[in-house]
């Protein structure tokens, strides 16, 4: 796990700053959090929930606690098995995945009142499958071969004879997948795909395909996203919007697609500062709320989803050595994250309050007359870099490298205006505006081609 130099310590207590941006408050609060010790490999991880029970996959073991009206956790059970994803059919059957390379294994179990798992089945899969989904009484999970996807979906009514419903490769531009959903007769996947210059090789880049006719699904739309540099690590869906969790610039992206998927319009994004290990590593919508989960809780306004607004957030101490949310799932008025690192696995239930017509959030945005913008971004030398703040007084605007060192101190005397900076001999790379005095900070991040 990295650790935190006096250097790296500095950028940190800057980007976590900037991160909490203005001071934003809503009714979040940690109620919970259950640890246990997983020594091994590196693996996929999955949770979902059971009635009152949350079902936890991770790396070798299975793990079944209870969650009360309180939001406590404790423990139930637990299974030596080496399941790699969780998903629960009717509160009853749990569906667990296991890859061996060249095939993959369903396996099936009851989950009786008392929280007890026990073994019911199981059946196989030709080919490498992951990240599965059950959507309605379908078993959906595709498998990414870079120039192919493989997409398969089984109707899973009868849980002792599951049927084949889809099973196909679609072949499109070498591409990597990250993330998926299923929306027939749309499936959603994300990735990147490689671009021919440096120091930015990789462009995110969201696909769309229609399988009206499970004989012949085909790629409606592929769309790249804003960010060059960048991958899509995460999807979600709301009625026609697609919500695109991004590793770069514009962390959440939103997206307008047609009923047959062949048109894909980015309506709106979030560019909130995400310092490593900040970026989206999972996402969920609860009627008109996106949670973000990452080293942190982080939850949006989409009511609008052509101006997607953050409500608030919940931050933890460290970003840099805590473990970051992976999979979240909503129980009633409770959001619970999943969370690893190389030996432990963190269960954490986050309450918030609620009202009949949503979250009931408080919280004061930056003030509509402060801003600060960049142009061209990204640059090759010259950039400018216009702002605007509520008062001049104590202002300053630097320019921060990666690591958390200020490279450029640039001069503004008035509370709005433009300044130039040339960035010739700095290395190319990504950096950050940082514009603030006593009451305020706005930050910018900036692309330095060279």
């Amino acid at each position: 796990m990295k650790k935190t130099t006096a250097l790296t310590a500095a950028l940190v207590a800057i980007l976590a700053s900037l991160a909490l941006g203005q001071a934003d408050s809503c009714n979040m609060s940690l109620v919970d959090e259950w640890t246990a010790y997983t020594p091994g490999r590196y693996g996929n991880l999955g949770m979902d929930i059971a009635g009152d029970y949350i079902i936890a996959a991770v790396k070798t073991q299975v793990f079944v606690l209870e969650i009360d009206s309180t939001g406590a956790l404790s423990f139930v059970d637990s299974l030596n098995k080496d399941y790699e994803f969780v998903d629960v059919y009717d509160d009853t059957i749990c569906f667990f995945m296991r890859s061996f390379g060249d095939s993959t294994h369903i396996l099936t179990y009851t989950i009786d009142v008392t929280g007890t798992l026990d073994s019911l089945g199981f059946f196989s899969l030709n080919g490498d499958y992951e990240v599965p989904e059950i959507d309605d009484s379908l078993y959906c999970a595709y498998s990414s071969h870079g120039t192919y996807n493989s997409y398969v979906s089984y109707n899973i009514k009868n849980v002792l004879s599951p049927s084949l419903v889809i099973s196909v490769d679609v072949r499109y531009e070498a591409y990597w997948s990250y993330a998926y959903i299923f929306d027939y007769p749309l499936i959603f996947n994300g990735g990147f795909h490689r671009l021919d210059y440096p120091p930015y090789p990789n462009q995110g880049v969201v696909n769309i395909l229609n399988a009206s006719d499970p004989d012949s699904i085909y790629v409606a739309n592929q769309t790249n996203t804003t960010s060059i540099g960048s991958r899509v690590n995460c999807l979600a869906l709301q009625d026609s919007f697609l919500y695109v969790g991004i590793l770069n610039l514009h962390p959440i992206e939103v997206y307008k697609f047609s009923s047959d998927g062949t048109s894909l319009e980015l309506l709106s994004y979030w560019e909130g500062v995400t310092f490593p290990y900040a970026y989206p590593r999972c996402l969920l919508i609860r009627d008109n709320l996106l949670f973000h989960g990452s080293s942190g809780l982080r939850y949006f306004d989409i009511s609008d989803p052509a101006s997607i607004e953050r409500l608030g957030y919940y931050n933890f101490d460290d970003p840099w050595e805590t473990p970051q949310i992976v999979d979240l799932v909503v129980l009633d008025s409770f959001m619970i994250g999943l969370s690893f690192t190389t030996d432990t696995v963190s269960i954490r239930v986050f309450k918030f309050d609620m009202e009949a017509d949503g979250i009931n959030c408080s919280y004061s945005p930056v003030p509509d007359d402060s801003s600060i913008d960049v142009s061209p971004n990204p640059f090759n030398s010259i950039c400018r870099i216009d702002y605007s703040l509520d008062s001049s007084k104590s202002s300053t605007l630097r320019i921060f490298d990666v690591r958390g060192g200020v490279v450029s101190d640039l001069i503004i005397s008035s509370d709005r205006g433009s300044v130039v900076w040339n960035a010739k001999d700095h290395p190319s790379g990504l950096y950050i505006a940082v514009l603030e005095n006593d009451n305020e900070k706005i930050t910018k991040k900036i692309i330095y081609l060279g």
